[in-house]
């Protein structure tokens, strides 16, 4: 009895294998049904494709992306391939186009995906907007790694120059992914509520992460970023040109390590939200922040070439981060930023200037290391000579609001009060009795 073709691929073939070996150890009797659809591995200089239902070899190539690609076509809509420790040349582009529920999965930095000449290493992406909402890819446990000179990325997401729509609900996490163009490159397009997490990144030339505009409501969580000594303009760590991304617990470090290019953290879309990453000795800045009504709190940001928190744009607030020792200053606000923008209980030191406000627009307020309100109570002690009494404020610079009122009757006496960079001045009309401690004050200051 002849097998129907739509069974025929289940069939096993013994002449797909290239010895005895395989034909026991991959083609058992019996063998129970997989927790993945496809399992790859492999032997000599041959990538093969084990069916994990049926248990037999069902491809076999001396092209490792032909074989993967071989795989992921069956999957219509659901399954998992599972790929086995190896360095697996990529000679072409993988791709997932108009899937859902897939899942690739690896073996750690083991499992290689090795590019073999310039090209994008795994490409996701949908051709209409509908299926985006059913995307739900999980990528984890494998190796992207690039060619010295490449341009293009690891993972690819969406392809708005061909109208081509990125995913929804999609996990790309606990990869690594190393002398690459890009790591993961969302493209735009209906890109949202994915996780990227997790994820090491290693000597990438020019973006680790980058969220084109387009890209919202993804997580960006917990990945790990170093050593990336390039020389390319506008390179970053994590780029979020797109908005409501949330952006936590991300290490970048030496993106473009005095170069005079590379930044940490690169934020130009609106509505971001960016906690508790690390970001230090990069190239240029540690964060940069554009758009409007970002959130930047809680980060540490110290030892970046040239400056710390770099912003422009409109109604952020900068709140609660420690930055350190970067460069010629933690804190610079541009000249044509907007308004609403709050620096607030920030803890700066060590850089030239610690906070540069350029707009003359922003309120900075309970800063430590930089004090732009303050008060006390002041005292002094008359000598019957004597009309002019100082009081440091302690200020950045000369407040711009004061006020001093006494405490003691010697004090209370006809007076001017002025101030300047360093001192609030009392000067009385005459001068006040001499007695121990009779000329007591409080006295406030605000820049």
């Amino acid at each position: 009895m002849s097998v129907p073709d739509e069974l025929r691929r289940y069939v096993p073939r013994t002449d797909l294998y290239d010895s005895l070996e395989l034909v026991h150890y991959h083609m058992p009797v019996e063998q129970p049904p997989a927790s993945y659809s496809y399992e790859i591995f492999k032997k000599g200089n041959k990538t093969y494709a084990k069916n994990g239902t049926y248990g037999h070899i069902e491809y076999e190539s001396t092209d490792a992306a032909t074989t993967i690609q071989y795989a992921l076509n069956q999957l219509a809509n659901g399954g998992k391939i599972f790929i086995k420790a190896g360095t697996y040349t990529i000679g072409s582009t993988l791709t997932i186009e108009d899937k859902e529920d897939i899942t690739i999965i690896g073996e750690g930095a083991s499992t290689i995906l090795q590019a073999e000449t310039d090209i994008d290493i795994l490409h996701i992406y949908y051709s209409s907007p509908a299926y985006t909402y059913m995307a739900k890819i999980q990528i984890s446990g494998l190796h992207f790694k690039g060619i010295s000179g490449h341009t293009h990325a690891g993972i690819r997401i969406a392809d708005a120059a061909n109208s081509k729509y990125g995913t929804h609900y999609t996990h790309i996490v606990n990869n690594y992914f190393t002398t690459l163009y890009r790591g993961i490159f969302s493209e735009g397009n209906s890109t949202d509520n994915n996780i990227i997490g997790f994820n090491n990144f290693h000597d990438i030339f020019y973006r680790a992460i980058e969220l084109s505009d387009g890209s919202e409501e993804n997580q960006v969580v917990g990945n790990n970023i170093d050593y990336s000594h390039n020389n390319v303009t506008e390179s970053a760590g994590i780029v979020s040109n797109g908005h409501r991304n949330v952006i936590v617990g991300n290490t970048v470090e030496e993106m473009g390590w005095q170069s005079g290019v590379g930044d940490g953290l690169y934020i130009t879309g609106d509505e971001n939200i960016v906690v508790g990453n690390t970001v230090r000795e990069c190239g240029r800045y540690g964060i940069v922040v554009g758009g409007n009504d970002n959130i930047i709190a809680n980060n540490l940001v110290n030892d970046n070439y040239k400056r710390g928190i770099n912003i422009e744009g409109s109604g952020h607030r900068i709140i609660g981060n420690t930055v350190t020792d970067n460069g010629d200053y933690n804190i610079w606000i541009y000249s044509g930023a907007g308004d609403n923008i709050l620096i607030e209980n920030n803890k700066v030191s060590g850089a030239t200037t610690q906070i540069l406000d350029n707009s003359g627009k922003a309120i900075i307020r309970g800063n430590q290391g930089y004090p732009t309100e303050n008060e006390g109570i002041a005292t002094f002690s008359g000598d019957g000579t004597t009309t002019t009494f100082n009081i440091p404020h302690g200020l950045v610079s000369t407040p711009t609001k004061y006020g001093v009122s006494p405490l003691t009757p010697d004090a209370d006496a006809a007076r001017t009060i002025t101030a300047d960079a360093t001192n609030i001045t009392i000067t009385f009309d005459t001068a006040p009795p001499s007695a121990t401690d009779n000329l007591k004050f409080g006295w406030w200051a605000k820049v």
